[in-house]
């Protein structure tokens, strides 16, 4: 992760992040950019966007459907600041593929996880 990436901007409850995002939840392998294959979740809206959140460092690994389910109380999705490399990469991804690019970048954690690279998540939800 780049240095200037990690910076919590906004985080909703799991079940919140569903009701604004969809609630149509996949979870899957994605690859990235450099071929690493890595677990990640979905979201399906009613217009068909998805919009792609990846596990966390405390979930490292991932969570299955039912897992996800069974813990959605204890869940929250966070919204990371982008590095420009990043956001470079997806955009020419998007162009090269014709699908949009999601400029956001969300990681799926437990709730009060203060591992975030970057500092606590108290200190860096309070801004």
């Amino acid at each position: 992760m780049a240095q200037n990436e990690g910076r919590i901007i906004n985080h909703w409850s799991l079940i919140a992040f569903a009701h604004q995002f969809g609630a149509d939840l996949a979870v899957g392998t994605c690859k990235s950019s450099d071929g690493t294959e890595f677990q990640a979740i979905s979201f399906t809206d009613e217009t068909d966007k998805r919009t792609y959140v990846d596990f966390g460092g405390s979930l490292e690994g991932g969570l299955s459907f039912e897992e996800i389910v069974a813990r959605a109380n204890e869940l929250q999705v966070v919204q990371l600041t982008t590095d420009p490399e990043a956001l470079a990469r997806r955009q020419a991804k998007a162009a090269a593929t014709g699908k949009p690019v999601q400029l956001e970048t969300y990681k799926l954690c437990k709730k009060g996880e203060s591992s975030w690279k970057g500092g606590n998540l108290l200190v860096a939800l309070r801004g």
